[in-house]
């Protein structure tokens, strides 16, 4: 219980019931470091692509300070004057042995991803309201026996050549040709995490998972988060992603 109440949480960005810039929560040095490579990446997007109405939406988790892990989640969104601006949600804490099951992560973090969806899509009107709904977020719990079994399923989810991958530089593109209950998506999730986790040396800076085209991706990037890989992950469509292909 000790790890788990230590975890740490975060809003910033704009909010549809909020006039302008929003931040709640501990404003911690990586927490900081995360608004400035969302701040500076989406300067550099495409105009076309800043749209409010665009959906872009990536749940993701990366490695944080010391042996803490990150758990956040970028969605497009704007302000009450319809001003777009992505809102950032962030939690970072200890959870034991996540390194070594970083494929099971999609488990771990169901239930915190679906409070941030809820948050940044609920008519809140207030900053404190906003910081209020932080007191709501629950830790993830190191449940690894449980979710290394939920993930046994997904041996007869696929077909040869359900997953295919693409690979440039220091980022990896892993997309699920299948659209997928919601109760089965963390089983999908985590058979694409460890087939990408088994051609790795180290586990990866960040994995992002979100929708590109009709398809589920999970991206993930192998070194240090920079502005650049905002803009990737902003701009990816199907048609427009270059590199190295593979099918799994």
């Amino acid at each position: 219980m000790g790890d788990r109440a230590k975890w740490q949480w975060f809003f910033w960005g704009k909010h549809p019931g909020v006039a302008d810039f929003v931040y709640a929560g501990t404003q911690t040095p990586l927490f900081q470091r995360f608004t400035q490579w969302l701040d500076t990446g989406f300067s550099n997007v495409d105009a076309d692509l800043k749209i409010k109405s665009r959906h872009c939406s990536w749940r993701f988790w990366s490695k944080g300070a010391g042996d803490e892990v990150v758990c956040g989640l970028v969605r497009n969104s704007c302000d009450s004057y319809g001003r777009s601006f992505p809102l950032l949600s962030l939690g970072s804490g200890r959870l034991a042995d996540w390194s070594r099951n970083c494929s099971l992560l999609p488990y771990a973090f169901e239930a915190t991803w679906k409070h941030f969806e809820y948050v940044a899509a609920a008519r809140y009107d207030s900053v404190k309201a906003l910081a209020d709904a932080l007191y709501l977020v629950q830790p993830p719990e190191a449940r690894w026996r449980e979710y290394q079994m939920n993930s046994y399923r997904s041996a007869n989810l696929y077909r040869p050549g359900g997953i295919a991958t693409r690979r440039s530089g220091t980022k990896e593109l892993c997309v699920i040709d299948s659209r997928t209950a919601a109760d089965d998506l963390p089983r999908e999730l985590s058979l694409c995490s460890a087939m990408v986790a088994e051609r790795a040396e180290t586990t990866p800076t960040a994995v992002f998972i979100g929708e590109v085209g009709q398809s589920i991706a999970v991206a993930t990037v192998d070194d240090l988060l920079k502005p650049a890989d905002f803009v990737w992950l902003w701009s990816l469509e199907p048609e427009t992603w270059q590199g190295e292909s593979n099918v799994l």
